[in-house]
């Protein structure tokens, strides 16, 4: 799966502002890093990943997708990671 584009709603952007302090410009700096992100497929059917990665000023941030079609995805959700992810993520990368 190769991500090249997020595709945005108001309610995520708006739930994210509001309840994550995260804007979507962090989240696609995050997923579009020059510095990979750790991708994990979540568990369940649907086509829904987690997305660990960093953005340029530093910050760590747990994403979530749905992946679409054709390289697009739908953020449902993106806050700070929890230590224990951060520690994931370094160890993983």
């Amino acid at each position: 799966m190769h991500i090249t584009e997020l595709v945005w709603d108001d309610e995520t952007v708006s739930h994210i502002q509001k309840k994550h302090r995260v804007d979507p410009k962090e989240v696609e700096d995050a997923c579009f890093s020059e510095d990979a992100p750790l991708v994990l497929t979540a568990r369940g059917g649907a086509p829904i990943y987690y997305v660990l990665g960093q953005t340029s000023s530093g910050r760590y941030l747990f994403i979530v997708i749905r992946y679409l079609f054709r390289g697009k995805a739908k953020p449902i959700t993106a806050r700070n990671m929890e230590p224990g992810e951060k520690r994931r993520y370094h160890k993983m990368r």
